[in-house]
């Protein structure tokens, strides 16, 4: 099995996403058949009390979920992209408590928009953050932030870092209306470097901040605010070109710093991050335990003190698997979302979910089986005590040639 090291969330998600809408979408009508009869019906739920809910587009095709933010039982956001004709779009829709709705979004990009990351602090303060690109631009891609005011989304001007060639947004967390993070990376196509950034909100507008240079390759991918002294941020570090380290910043409120974080296996890093309270935080992503094994599913703990290594359970032990996602309710409950890959195909995908019940680890059983379709993702999930838990993500329904969006509750 070829090793497969750990990447930035951002970047994973688009390998899948690319392969899925570029090969695909050229040749797929736009047809609700199979994904429509199997779900709108009703809600298929799985033992374990997750559920399928239908969204506003009622299976179309082309539709990419890939992040979500949850305020209250009847106040959620998913997000995405639509493509169409080589193009995509903003993709919003909005939980009202019984029903999801399409709610119309700004495109800055006439090429390309996709939205990677989302954050609540209230009804009337949730940030989106993604990229876009133009058709002229030569494949420069931008930062995209987008802002809910509680009446419409707008975009706001996030800084492109000097030199670059492409810069991408993957992660935000909103604290309050003056106090929001996000992060992400730039390439400089000249050097060839990949270098990550973090941005800062204050009200007014967005704005770099300073954070380590530790010398060699890194990533940050996702990041969370617990106060505005105390904001993480994960990723991996590269000190070779064949293996990661996990790597974690934290903000005091008043520099970045990093904070030493085990490595399991020859390579691991994190993709996601959940802050319970400022001594119990959750990482998750993937590692590798040696070359030409299999990739598999990875969780560290913060307990206020230092980083510890916690066993997640083995998924498929012939396949590769990672997290792409995490979200909580309470100290005793922890949810985890990713994939998995088939026994037989590198790019036949299953989602999975894990659970954290305050002792251990544990595989849950959700409502999507191989027999429903030919690939499938959970790229985020979110969690409120009051809202309940939504995972999202894209689903390709057998006999289709393109994906429709996937969500998930637990409540």
């Amino acid at each position: 099995m070829q090793q497969v090291k750990c990447k930035r969330r951002w970047m994973w998600k688009m390998a899948v996403v690319a392969l899925a809408l570029a090969a695909l979408l050229a040749f797929a009508p736009l047809a609700l058949g199979a994904y429509a009869q199997a779900f709108t019906p009703h809600h298929r739920a799985s033992s374990s009390g997750w559920t399928i809910v239908p969204d506003a587009l009622g299976g179309a095709l082309n539709n990419v979920l890939g992040a979500s933010a949850t305020i209250a039982s009847n106040d959620a956001w998913v997000a995405g992209d639509h493509n169409y004709g080589g193009t995509s779009t903003t993709l919003f829709e909005h939980w009202n408590g019984v029903r999801w709705s399409i709610v119309s979004s700004p495109n800055p990009g006439n090429r390309y928009n996709m939205i990677a990351a989302m954050s609540a602090d209230r009804s009337t303060d949730v940030w989106a953050v993604g990229s876009y690109d133009n058709e002229n631009s030569g494949g420069n891609y931008l930062p995209l932030v987008e802002h809910w005011n509680g009446v419409r989304w707008y975009s706001i001007f996030s800084p492109v870092p000097p030199h670059s060639s492409v810069s991408l947004l993957t992660g935000v967390t909103a604290l309050s209306a003056t106090d929001a993070w996000s992060t992400g990376s730039y390439w400089v196509r000249e050097s060839g470097l990949n270098i990550p950034f973090v941005e800062h909100w204050n009200g007014v507008r967005w704005s770099f901040v300073a954070i380590p240079n530790i010398g060699f390759a890194y990533t940050l991918n996702a990041l969370k605010g617990i106060s505005g002294s105390n904001v993480w941020a994960v990723g991996s570090q590269y000190p070779t070109n064949n293996s990661a380290t996990p790597l974690t910043m934290h903000w005091d409120g008043v520099r970045w710093t990093v904070v030493s974080a085990p490595r399991s296996g020859v390579s691991s890093g994190f993709s996601a991050i959940v802050a319970i309270t400022s001594t119990d935080i959750w990482a998750v992503g993937s590692e590798l335990q040696s070359v030409g094994s299999f990739q598999r599913s990875f969780a560290e703990h913060w307990n206020g003190s230092s980083w510890q290594i916690v066993y997640t359970p083995t998924i498929n032990s012939s396949a590769n698997a990672a997290f792409t996602g995490v979200a909580a309710t309470s100290s005793h409950t922890v949810w985890a979302v990713g994939y998995t890959a088939s026994n037989t195909s590198t790019t036949q995908l299953f989602p999975f979910i894990d659970e954290w019940n305050g002792t251990n680890w544990t595989a849950v059983s959700i409502p999507v089986r191989p027999s429903m379709t030919a690939t499938s993702l959970l790229l985020g999930v979110s969690a409120t005590p009051q809202g309940g838990v939504w995972a999202v993500g894209y689903l390709v329904p057998l006999n289709k040639l393109a994906p429709t969006t996937l969500i998930l509750r637990h409540s």
